[in-house]
């Protein structure tokens, strides 16, 4: 029997850290659980800034949250999820 296929959900964040806990909390209420969220950070220096901070605090949560810091350039949203889907390796991307 195959295993169920896995969701890669992209999170690309620039401004709205504080809509980030409420995005998380919805997507870990849903009912599928094979799914990995990458939270892409941008524009927040090379380190990610209190934005990586407290996403990084959200991800402590749920192992299936990954954080990554893309650097201190804001790329735009295109940019970012095109550089986000370079670290997949799912069927399925959101």
């Amino acid at each position: 029997m195959s295993s169920p296929p896995f969701i890669s959900i992209l999170i690309p964040m620039y401004n709205g850290i504080e809509f980030l806990e409420e995005c998380l909390a919805s997507i870990i209420q849903q009912t599928y659980p094979h799914w990995i969220a990458y939270v892409g950070i941008n524009g927040h220096g090379s380190d990610g800034g209190e934005v990586a901070l407290r996403a990084k605090e959200i991800a402590e949560r749920d192992p299936r949250i990954h954080v990554l810091i893309q650097g201190p350039i804001i790329k735009g949203k295109v940019a970012s999820l095109n550089q986000l889907m370079e670290t997949i390796s799912t069927d399925w991307v959101a």
